[in-house]
């Protein structure tokens, strides 16, 4: 089944730009104050509804990766939530300091509208992302991590179940499964469309 179609591509201008918002959200949010306003006017591809996760990289490890799934929102909202998420919410890691925030990098992932599919058959491993939903848990897992990790498509679902705290093999008991294309932005590596932490890949989103 054909992944949903992609919105709009973003241009690597606007990609830059979101490295910037989610630096200036980052920042704020390790400093405890709100967030700066953004420069207006800014591109009309903000305004719409995207989902958007913000990684953290410190010196080659995860230091923190939250983001929006179905949450309704502008590209702009969304991504000042990732941001302050990654920066002091992801459960795993303890908030991120002011002193710490020169030494992150930061990756943007912007995620196109998902479409359910049936199992492995329907992931193109490198360009699609994958989310499990199922009465016991859901997970989401980003399509570079499965370039990252040498993984094949049974191997992302079994990963996906298990970040979602479910059965490895979860995915073919009931569980809705959802695919989706993504193009990422990153500070540390040059930018790139998806075909785009730490020893653990499910620990990343």
């Amino acid at each position: 089944m054909r992944v949903g179609a992609v919105l709009n591509p973003l241009t690597d201008e606007e990609g830059r730009t979101l490295l910037l918002l989610a630096r200036a959200g980052v920042a704020s949010a390790a400093a405890g104050i709100p967030s700066p306003p953004p420069p207006r006017p800014l591109p009309a591809s903000f305004s719409q509804p995207r989902d958007v996760f913000v990684t953290l990289m410190q010196e080659g490890r995860l230091r923190g990766c939250l983001g929006t799934w179905k949450a309704g929102g502008t590209l702009l909202q969304n991504l000042g939530r990732a941001a302050r998420g990654a920066a002091c919410d992801d459960p795993r890691f303890s908030p991120l300091g002011a002193h710490e925030v020169a030494g992150v990098a930061i990756e943007v992932t912007v995620l196109d509208p998902p479409e359910v599919i049936d199992g492995p058959g329907g992931l193109a491993i490198g360009r699609h992302g994958v989310s499990v939903t199922h009465r016991s848990g859901r997970g989401l897992l980003l399509p570079q991590v499965a370039l990252e990790h040498g993984l094949g498509a049974e191997e992302f679902l079994r990963l996906v179940c298990r970040k979602a705290g479910l059965p490895p093999e979860a995915w073919r008991q009931g569980a809705v499964l959802e695919a989706f294309s993504a193009r990422v932005f990153s500070e540390a590596r040059k930018d790139r469309a998806a075909p785009a932490g730490g020893p653990d890949p499910a620990s990343k989103s």
